[in-house]
């Protein structure tokens, strides 16, 4: 009786583990559009979903004249069906693929598309009635959408089939009915990397068996967006530069340019390359110049107009350009000053640099003013002040390059002008942008790792300095969901590589769950970052059977006398079970037993093949007698079961 028991144990493990593997759901890949699906390949035995497709289950969940909109529980795994079958399936039905629901067991058929870029989605699908007999139910099939992978479904209007129940149709896999079933996805459906459209069933009305249906022909496809944007990516001029520097959403500029000039272009390019352009109302392709511009003496307005591709959104930038008159002093900056963005205080950054000219001046110097948080210098690695003075030969100069820093002390914006002035020419403002941030340092919190019963190692990723220095880095954990950020067990790490750190914990308590944060401890204080919340669970620590207090069984058949047939009665009865007469499994062989074990054999003991109880011997024992007849080959045997329950009882 040993490899019986042992048998049955090992059974129970793999059940157990088979129904852990189970849980949970596949979420398909989405499918590109137009997406077209006719199930050529299934001849009534296929057992692979095509690609985008997945079967799903809901555990026990019962039909009710409702469709369910929660998300599944399982996978449903696929295969050949056919106007026979009555139990829940996704399946395999000859060109097509079918499903069934059942009392206590939902199935659905899920597709998985991406609809990026696209709107008007029209789908298309051929329904028909699979299995159905005039004196049953009356069911639906429905179409439902989620945006993602989570949550539950919203029912789509217009997706609807029913079967009519008109004839029986219960072998085979031939479809009665077909109806092609047409319906435009709703507005959340568009433009989403992924929408999982299901199929699933509903009862509407009588008793009796449930239909199953199929899906054929499935045809999905959209037209693409047209993009709104209206938006320029740069501007620039041949001559002169936009003050202030130009930005997508600042759509007035001016410019100054000597009396030399006398024409000019604009380059406009657009941030979205189906949009078109015009400048002074004649077509421009994006990116290039446009037809030369004659200027005036003064002001001269260059208007470029954007038309987006939906050819009913346009944005409209205007630059007046001013060009001097004969003999007027004048400063113009030919090359502009690169932003400097944001930048950490109590820094100095490398040297960016504008250009500028001189026309008709009258030999005075040039001084630029002081603007808070910039320095300037005539040469790349001079010394840089607040204010600067230079001078020049003649009346004029050409490619006067000035070097400029920013070095911000305070958390705030320093955009502002550089006012150029001299040489009796009007002041020129030269735009200069930055801003001073004081950035903390950034960090993910990551995965677990070599999980054991009272250790595992916890992972922190990207971490960023920032604008201070990282003084402590590590893992903050907690048994408490949601714990305040400080309030956790701190442990320091110091193998930083890349952004990327762990910290082993030793010593935690077996078959806990624990959560962690990732944090990071940076300048004066100091002040503390911490990553999003994470968790691990560690398994339970393994007790050897061995050591498994009250872990006992004893039988000694002193109440054999009172069991009854089938082991129903009796004290102890309950751990035996015999085997029927028709059953197989005899020992050695395989074969079929002689004699019924789930009865007591009585009348002349010892003589009768099968299960005894030894109170009947003609010496009365506390026994179970098991007596095999037939040949010496031993090929006719009987035998019984026993059994013990672990109920509580860790395994180990």
């Amino acid at each position: 009786m040993k490899n019986f028991f042992t048998t049955k144990f090992l059974l129970l493990v793999f059940i157990v583990g088979q129904t852990n593997n189970a849980q949970g759901q596949t979420n398909p890949t989405p499918q590109a559009l137009p997406y077209t699906q006719n199930f050529s390949t299934f001849t009534g035995t296929t057992t692979i979903y095509p690609a985008g497709l997945q079967g799903w289950g809901f555990g026990t969940t019962a039909i009710t004249t409702s469709f369910n909109t929660a998300a599944p529980t399982a996978d449903q795994a696929l295969a050949g069906a056919t106007n026979a079958s009555t139990s829940g399936f996704v399946g395999d039905m000859n060109g097509k693929i079918g499903v069934l629901a059942t009392g206590t067991n939902i199935k659905a058929i899920c597709l998985a598309i991406n609809t990026s870029s696209l709107t008007n989605i029209s789908v298309s699908y051929l329904a028909a009635t699979q299995r159905q007999q005039t004196t049953d139910r009356i069911g639906e099939l429905g179409v439902q959408y989620r945006i993602g992978t989570t949550g539950t479904f919203t029912n789509i209007t217009g997706s609807l089939y029913q079967n009519n129940g008109a004839v029986n149709n219960t072998s085979g896999t031939a479809s009665v009915n077909p109806a092609t079933i047409s319906f435009t996805l709703p507005a959340p459906c568009v433009n989403q990397p992924i929408v999982q459209l299901r199929w699933i069933q509903r009862d509407v009305s009588g008793a009796g068996g449930r239909p199953s249906f199929s899906v054929d022909d499935i045809s999905i496809t959209g037209t693409p967006l047209l993009s709104s944007n209206a938006n320029l990516s740069n501007l620039t001029l041949s001559t002169g530069t936009l003050v202030p520097a130009f930005a997508s959403a600042t759509t007035s500029y001016t410019s100054s340019v000597a009396n030399s000039v006398t024409s000019i272009t604009a380059t406009p390019t657009a941030s979205d390359a189906n949009a078109t352009i015009t400048v002074n109302g004649s077509p421009v392709v994006s990116g290039s110049p446009s037809a030369s511009i004659p200027l005036s003496v003064g002001p001269n307005t260059i208007t470029t107009v954007v038309t987006a591709q939906d050819l009913t959104t346009t944005k409209t930038y205007t630059v007046t350009v001013t060009r001097a008159a004969a003999g007027v002093p004048t400063l113009t900056v030919t090359s502009p000053l690169t932003g400097f963005g944001n930048v950490c205080i109590n820094t100095t950054t490398a040297a960016n640099s504008f250009t500028l000219d001189g026309n008709n001046l009258d030999g005075s110097n040039i001084s630029l003013a002081a603007l808070s948080g910039f320095t300037y210098s005539e040469t790349l690695g001079g010394t840089y002040t607040s204010t600067l003075i230079f001078s020049y030969s003649g009346s004029s100069f050409t490619g006067k390059v000035i070097y400029v820093k920013f070095s911000p002390i305070a958390v705030q914006s320093y955009n502002g002008n550089i006012d150029v002035s001299g040489g009796n020419a009007s002041t020129l403002s030269v735009a200069a942008t930055g801003s001073g941030v004081n950035t903390p340092p950034t960090l993910t919190t990551g995965g677990s790792s070599g999980v054991s019963p009272t250790g595992v190692t916890l992972a922190g990723t990207n971490l960023v300095a920032g604008c201070s220095s990282v003084t402590e880095y590590g893992i903050e954990y907690s048994t408490a969901s949601g714990f305040p950020d400080g309030s956790g067990t701190q442990v320091p790490a110091s193998n930083l590589s890349g952004g990327n750190f762990s910290v082993t914990l030793t010593g935690l308590a077996p078959n806990t769950r624990y959560y962690y944060k990732a944090y990071a401890k940076y300048g004066a204080g100091p002040s503390t970052v911490w990553g999003t919340q994470q968790a691990v669970t560690l398994p339970p620590l393994p007790v050897v059977m061995s050591a498994q207090p009250g872990l006992s069984y004893t039988e000694n058949f002193a109440d054999i006398a009172n069991w009854t047939n089938f082991f129903i009665a009796g004290t102890g009865a309950n751990h035996f079970g015999g085997l029927g007469a028709a059953g197989s499994g005899g020992i050695p062989n395989g074969t079929t037993l002689t004699t019924s074990t789930l009865s007591f054999q009585t009348g002349n003991p010892g003589l009768s093949g099968g299960v005894q109880r030894g109170s009947e011997q003609i010496v009365p024992t506390q026994s179970i007698v098991l007596l095999s007849t037939g040949p010496t080959d031993n090929s006719t045997s009987a035998a019984i079961d026993f059994y013990i329950d672990f109920t509580g009882v860790n395994a180990g």
